[in-house]
């Protein structure tokens, strides 16, 4: 009996098992096995979540970084805004809708404004009842008005009257509904002096000359002047005016010069607002008996 050899299947196998078999791969590692096993696929599913963590962080320091950006930049337009106002209409807006920005932060919140009262009236020559704002243990005081953004946390933590409560940033308080938080507002505040200073000019006496007089006869009466300013009280505060001559506080020189000579002396003029400037004047008194005109006195250009 003829015996045949058995054949061989070599034809039916898969090409990945012969190429695995060729490279002395192990029998395990053949067109069979085709994926991740449990073990790995949780490793890579915990690697794909542990990605994914960080990068939501990232995204959301960003995204807060962002809108504290876009609320410190709305409180910044707005007051520079205010300036604004005032320098064009001596005044300080009555509501934040009269200017024509965005008065809202990136939380959508409105921005707090507040200022001195009487609200709307004339810097320039209006005093009034100022602010006060106590930042971060220093008392100001003369504040024209405030601006401010609650912030992140949504709660005004500085006070909605005078005085106003600046705190470092990171305090924590307790007076939000929300219970306790870190402080975080985003404030603005400007005295009346700077603004008043940068609206109206400063304050500075513009006379700078004052006619002679002579012994005997009444001086023709002299308005002292200044200007940046309004509501002016005068005083002498230093020097000597001609005997027989006073000023008056609304800044009126007269009388009547008793003793011939040149008299030099400092005036003061202060404001509504309390600013002052002073100056220092002269006046040239001849003698009775000296028949003709003689010069008048000069001063010198008055400032702060």
């Amino acid at each position: 009996m003829v015996s045949f050899p058995r054949p061989t299947h070599d034809h039916l196998a898969s090409p990945l098992k012969k190429k695995s078999a060729a490279k002395g791969l192990p029998a395990e590692w053949t067109g069979d096995s085709r994926g991740f096993s449990l073990v790995e696929m949780a490793i890579v599913l915990v690697i794909i979540g542990l990605l994914a963590g960080m990068g939501g962080g990232i995204m959301k320091i960003a995204v807060e970084r962002q809108k504290l950006s876009e609320t410190r930049n709305s409180v910044d337009q707005a007051y520079e805004s205010i300036l604004a106002y005032v320098d064009r209409y001596k005044a300080l807006p009555t509501s934040l809708t009269t200017l024509g920005v965005k008065t809202t932060d990136a939380y959508t919140q409105d921005l707090y404004y507040a200022t001195y009262a009487p609200a709307g009236a004339n810097v320039c020559t209006t005093p009034g009842t100022y602010l006060q704002v106590n930042d971060r243990g220093t008392l100001k005081n003369n504040i024209a008005f405030i601006l401010l953004s609650k912030g992140k946390n949504l709660c005004n933590q500085t006070g909605t009257s005078s005085p106003y409560q600046v705190l470092q940033a990171g305090t924590v308080t307790t007076g939000c509904p929300q219970g306790s938080l870190e402080y975080d507002d985003e404030v603005r505040y400007l005295d009346i002096v700077s603004l008043v200073n940068s609206a109206c000019g400063q304050l500075w006496i513009s006379t700078t000359f004052l006619h002679y007089g002579t012994v005997g006869e009444v001086y023709p009466t002299a308005q002292l002047a200044a200007t940046g300013g309004g509501n002016y009280v005068w005083d002498q505060t230093g020097g000597t005016l001609p005997p027989g001559l006073s000023l008056s506080s609304d800044g009126v020189i007269s009388g009547t010069p008793t003793s011939a000579g040149t008299y030099a002396f400092e005036v003061r003029v202060t404001d509504g607002i309390g600013r002052t400037a002073r100056s220092t004047l002269s006046i040239a008194v001849n003698p009775a008996t000296s028949g003709g005109g003689g010069g008048g006195g000069h001063g010198g250009h008055g400032g702060p």
